[in-house]
């Protein structure tokens, strides 16, 4: 085997002389384990690299110990099950990927472990029901999507189950007008025009810290 072909271990150091990063390079490349550190040693991140590539299983860290993060790599794309905690231990968020995109049904719960909110996707677009919750159980909000476009009855709660909100979506366009409530139930004095029917804005930080944490991990090549 060429010695360009063998792993070369590589460890950067925090000024204090703590490890930060312990990395294989194989042609400059990174290849098999790394591994960053917070700066009082604690694990902070492990995954695999194959020729450059993030591929096999992804965790992160609380300095805590306790999981950040899980997930799997398949040619650099996120793909499979990934799971977000809370630092106390509770799950945050449950998704499911194929080949770098949200597929398959989405979970996200409150600190204290109650369901905030599920929805589904199918190659990264929304699809179907998607219902929020308040921490009572209650539901706060819920509507319909069909590729990524509101489909059919909108309608959101305040918290003591009268309707905040009420409106009819076709392909993504306001049918009629979007209807406020007063938390009495009378009505509010607004109109509808301003509603597009796309889809909420989804935050990928919330989604997934992982990738954005991990994604530079690649381009680290000195």
């Amino acid at each position: 085997m060429s010695n360009n072909l063998m792993p070369k271990e590589k460890i950067i150091y925090y000024p204090n002389g703590a490890m930060k990063e312990k990395k294989h390079l194989v042609e400059e490349k990174l290849d098999g384990d790394y591994t960053t550190y917070f700066p009082g040693g604690q694990i902070m991140a492990q995954l695999l690299f194959s020729r450059g590539k993030r591929n096999g299983p992804a965790v992160s860290y609380f300095v805590n110990g306790q999981i950040r993060e899980k997930c799997h790599f398949t040619n650099d794309k996120i793909d499979g099950p990934y799971i977000a905690y809370y630092e106390n231990g509770q799950i945050r968020e449950e998704e499911h990927y194929q080949n770098g995109k949200l597929h398959g049904p989405y979970r996200r719960y409150f600190k204290t472990g109650e369901l905030r909110e599920k929805e589904f996707f199918q190659n990264g677009k929304y699809e179907g029901e998607y219902v929020c919750f308040y921490k009572s159980g209650q539901i706060k909000e819920k509507g319909f999507f069909k590729n990524d476009k509101r489909q059919g009855d909108y309608i959101a709660y305040y918290k003591n189950g009268r309707i905040k909100e009420q409106a009819v979506y076709k392909n993504g366009n306001l049918t009629g007008k979007f209807l406020t409530f007063n938390e009495d139930g009378s009505q509010a004095d607004k109109d509808g025009s301003d509603e597009d029917g796309s889809a909420r804005t989804w935050d990928e930080k919330d989604v997934a810290d992982l990738l954005h944490d991990l994604s530079h991990f690649d381009k680290k090549k000195k």
